[in-house]
């Protein structure tokens, strides 16, 4: 597979889709779980004392994602360490029980990052923004 600018934006695009119809899909879906598990709910989690980092690491990506949609190599950097800020947070995430739409697009949604900081890391993905950059 030819790695190109079009995979890379219809990565990071896909990733904000999924991610969107995921919450919604949960906000959508959580009052169908069982009223044992809805304090465990995506929509109930409160915010932890780890919520300011978690709100900028948020904001980083976003600004990362812009700029590998502009195919700049800052939003490459930006995008690899806010995600591994990302990991390292859901690491010590309380738990969350979500219902199986939901949980289904965030794994999708997982897959597709999982799939640009492929992209992202491999010789010929750091070209593809090399190669814009000049």
């Amino acid at each position: 597979m030819v790695l190109s600018a079009r995979v890379l934006r219809t990565l990071v695009v896909g990733q904000w889709l999924l991610l969107t119809a995921g919450i919604i899909a949960a906000a959508v879906e959580d009052s169908r779980l069982p009223v044992e598990l809805q304090p465990y709910s995506f929509t109930a989690t409160e915010v932890t004392g780890s919520g300011l980092l978690e709100v900028g690491t948020f904001l980083c990506l976003i600004v990362a994602t812009v700029g590998l949609l502009r195919l700049r190599l800052w939003g490459r950097w930006l995008y690899l360490v806010s995600q591994a800020v990302a990991i390292a947070l859901f690491l010590i995430a309380p738990p969350v029980v979500a219902t199986p739409a939901a949980s289904f697009l965030g794994s999708l949604e997982a897959a597709t990052v999982g799939a640009t900081v492929l992209f992202l890391l491999t010789r010929q993905g750091r070209e593809v923004l090399t190669n814009a950059a000049e």
